[in-house]
């Protein structure tokens, strides 16, 4: 998404969103809110005085009179690691003969500059630390609105954000469903609290053991979260440290997740290529990569005989690889505990998102270009420097901190703490440093695609997502979330001398494997993983065939996994172990559509 400017596209609004109950997902609501979200980013050209501008002009579009419109103090302040900025206006609605006040509220979820920080901050117990503090701001903020506004009597509530505020809404909005009180002169059922959350990281805490308090009880639903697979900050924080959102969530469509991905993305992009604020649509141009040693020529220099490439074979989506190295290796081998996290990294990731993110939207473009403009060479060097014999344990990495300094400089940033810088730099380094040595080719792989990975969170390409299933802006509009998609996904692997084809329920081939060869057939993923593994990922809401025919006589070894976002891991595995098989021969099974929603 291109910065340093303010852009602008359609928006469709009326009343009648809010006529039916909250707990029915509303795909032109789901839109509208998008749309009052990003007017509620902070606006490129104005100053911290008036950053809310643009929120102001949509609310005043919608019906809301200027003198209804307020916003907190922090949205006229240069952001700091933890404050949150929030806008609401309200005006009149009236159906069936009854009138109600609509509260429209934003959080800030954009250009909020060293609120990154926040993201970061986990705590040690309760909801994730950062999102509470600023949830414990929006209800403050909410509840002297309606007090200065002098609202009474019957209410709507329309909340809304994206990202960092995203998951701030998603806390406001659970606990105004678990009856926090705001007022004694208005009045309001839960089925007026309409929340669309987007690219909403995890806040709350996963309780299937307490019904009572669970965030996805049925009091809950109608908080929607929507959510892009490939996008890795609704990761934060992980499922596998226990984390979730309340409600319902909702999966854009994903190689992983949907059978019919390319038409989908194909309407997607319709809208996304029609505005003038993207760049290119550059998820798809994700790559898992390797790093390739050449021990001959190790002795001649720290990057000498290292070299990041490109794993052909390893055609995993950049959803799947998120869920992994987030969920599996991040969380439980490098962080394994809440308490772990705080002790040892959440310091350091503070004040290195601060490092990265403290600056007006200009500089931080320019710093970004010339922070990862270096990325390439750093990544080997790091690489060489844990991968080469010839180096010692105590190699001096402070090329780390010489590598953010020389990126703030020539970002024209001066008045940066060249303290804060040095301790980000160690912190960053001794961080690279163990994610190379524990898993190299996924570390490089996360650290190389920087591109495709953060293009997945611009909040363009999740309106154009929204947009094409919204038939206010195409013709041929429905809506592609798949009732049985909760953000899971089945992994085959196959450990043997075979070639593997899978067919859909009509019988057309949709992926294969020939001679440790994947052949491109559909949007369907096959693989082969760095341990020589035979991967196919299958979306759960189809049905499919699968076949494995022998090249010789070997022994097949095969198993099927399904991964379920809301815990974060694979939560069912079926193994088939020493399956004999002569040359030619064909092994078939079947691998049913779930019929039922599962989480």
């Amino acid at each position: 998404m291109k910065s340093g400017k303010d852009y602008t596209a359609t928006a469709y609004y009326t009343d009648d969103y809010f006529a039916e109950s909250s707990y029915k997902y509303n795909d032109s609501l789901a839109t509208m809110s998008m749309s009052y979200t990003m007017s509620a980013f902070a606006s490129s050209e104005a100053d911290y005085t008036d950053k809310s501008k643009n929120a102001k002009a949509l609310l005043n579009e919608i019906g809301c009179s200027p003198e209804s419109i307020e916003i907190n103090d922090w949205f006229t302040q240069k952001p700091t690691m933890d404050s949150i900025g929030v806008i609401a206006g309200n005006k009149k609605v009236t159906f069936d003969d009854k009138e109600y006040t609509l509260i429209a509220l934003a959080v800030r979820g954009e250009g909020y500059e060293s609120e990154w920080s926040s993201n970061f901050t986990i705590g040690t117990t309760g909801q994730h630390q950062g999102f509470e503090e600023a949830k414990q701001e929006v209800l403050r903020f909410l509840r002297q609105y309606i007090s200065d506004q002098k609202i009474s009597g019957d209410v709507k509530l329309w909340i809304t954000g994206y990202s960092r505020s995203a998951a701030t809404a998603n806390l406001v909005a659970g606990a105004l469903d678990s009856g926090e009180f705001l007022s004694d002169d208005i009045l309001y059922k839960k089925s007026d609290i309409y929340t669309y959350c987007f690219e909403t990281p995890a806040g709350a805490l996963r309780q299937r053991w307490n019904v009572l308090s669970d965030p996805k009880r049925p009091e809950y639903l109608n908080i929607f979260n929507i959510i892009n697979s490939s996008d890795p900050v609704p990761y934060v924080a992980p499922a596998a440290m226990g984390f979730c959102r309340y409600g319902v969530d909702k999966y854009l469509p994903s190689a992983e997740s949907e059978p019919n991905y390319k038409v989908l993305k194909a309407k997607m992009l319709r809208v996304f290529n029609s505005l003038d604020s993207t760049d290119g649509y550059a998820v798809d141009d994700f790559q898992m990569k390797k790093i390739s040693v050449d021990k001959n020529a190790l002795a001649f220099g720290l990057t000498k005989g290292i070299s990041i490439q490109n794993d052909t074979k390893n055609n995993l989506s950049q959803g799947v690889y998120l869920s992994n190295y987030i969920n599996n290796i991040l969380s439980k081998e490098l962080v394994k505990t809440r308490s772990n996290y705080v002790a040892y990294y959440q310091d350091g990731m503070r004040e290195l998102f601060h490092i990265l993110n403290g600056y007006d939207d200009k500089q931080t473009q320019l710093f970004k270009i010339a922070f990862l403009s270096r990325m390439p060479l750093y990544l080997e060097m790091l690489a060489g420097a844990r991968m080469n014999p010839y180096t010692s344990e105590t190699t001096d990495l402070a090329f780390i901190s010489m590598w953010l300094e020389n990126s703030l400089n020539t970002a024209g940033i001066t008045d940066y703490d060249k303290a804060a810088v040095d301790r980000a730099g160690v912190f960053l380094s001794d961080l690279l440093l163990a994610l190379i040595s524990s898993h190299p080719n996924d570390a490089v792989t996360l650290f190389s695609n920087i591109n495709s990975i953060t293009s997945a969170h611009h909040a363009d390409l999740c309106y154009s997502w929204l947009a094409s299933m919204d038939s206010n802006y195409i013709n041929d509009a429905e809506s592609s979330y798949n009732k049985y998609n909760n953000g899971a996904f089945r992994i085959i692997r196959i450990n043997c001398d075979v070639d593997v084809k899978v067919y859909d329920q009509s019988g057309t081939l949709v992926a294969s494997i020939t001679n440790e060869i994947p052949d491109e057939v559909s949007s369907i993923i096959s693989a082969i993983n760095d341990n020589g593994e035979k991967i196919i990922v299958l979306p759960v809401s189809a049905g499919y065939t699968v076949s494995a025919t022998a090249r010789n006589d070997t022994i097949v070894n095969y198993g099927i996994d399904e991964y379920c976002a809301y815990v974060g891991a694979y939560n069912r595995a079926v193994d088939y172990v020493d399956v004999p098989l002569k040359q030619g021969e064909m092994l078939t099974g079947e691998v049913p559509a779930y019929t039922a929603f599962v989480v």
